[in-house]
């Protein structure tokens, strides 16, 4: 009787691979990968470009920093803001007004007003303060003085009934003084006023 006697595999030692794919790699890791063209792709930890305005979005090519030589489309850049000089002047210009600055557009009040015939602010913009100065007579001072003195001034007599009357009776960079009438004499009645002009 004979015995068949099976060889045992000689066991081969494994090398370290070429390469390791990971699968739980952090942010800004040198890693390796394989492209599905079987070529290497070698990632740095360069932070890629910020995102700049206007910019238009465009495709990589390079290799070893192919996550980082390509860009990001990115709206475009935002309007400046206007000057006071454009403002006044009125230049057309791609520039936004900002709430700051309405006050300084030739199509806005430079001072205004809401009176109660007694020297007492009853809403207004610009106004440092109100003086009673007489029967009918009230001065407006500006916080922000006017450029020049001759400016465009219209009031108005709220609550003297038809017969009510109102007008400028002097100005400087500073204020306004402004006089009530009712049926031809002066009093005391609520009034609006409203000066248009550069501010200094």
């Amino acid at each position: 009787m004979s015995i068949q006697v099976t060889p045992i595999p000689r066991l081969t030692t494994l090398t370290t691979p070429a390469f390791t794919l990971g699968t739980a790699n952090t942010a800004g890791d040198a890693l390796t990968a394989v492209a599905s063209n079987s070529t290497l792709l070698t990632f740095d930890a360069t932070v890629p470009t910020d995102l700049a305005y206007g910019a238009s979005a465009a495709t990589g090519s390079a290799t070893v920093t192919s996550r980082r030589d390509h860009t990001h489309g990115g709206p475009a850049a935002p309007a400046s803001q206007s000057t006071i000089a454009a403002l006044e002047a009125e230049t057309p210009e791609n520039t936004y007004a900002p709430p700051n600055l309405l006050r300084y557009a030739r199509s806005t009040a430079s001072v205004w007003c809401r009176e109660n015939g007694s020297g007492t602010d009853n809403g207004s913009m610009n106004i440092s303060g109100v003086s009673h100065n007489s029967t009918g007579q009230d001065t407006y001072s500006f916080s922000t003085s006017l450029e020049v003195v001759d400016v465009n001034s219209f009031v108005l007599g709220q609550s003297g009934g038809a017969d009510s009357t109102a007008s400028v009776s002097g100005t400087t960079t500073g204020s306004v003084t402004v006089k009530k009438w009712t049926a031809g004499s002066l009093a005391n009645q609520a009034g609006f006023m409203a000066c248009f002009g550069d501010l200094a």
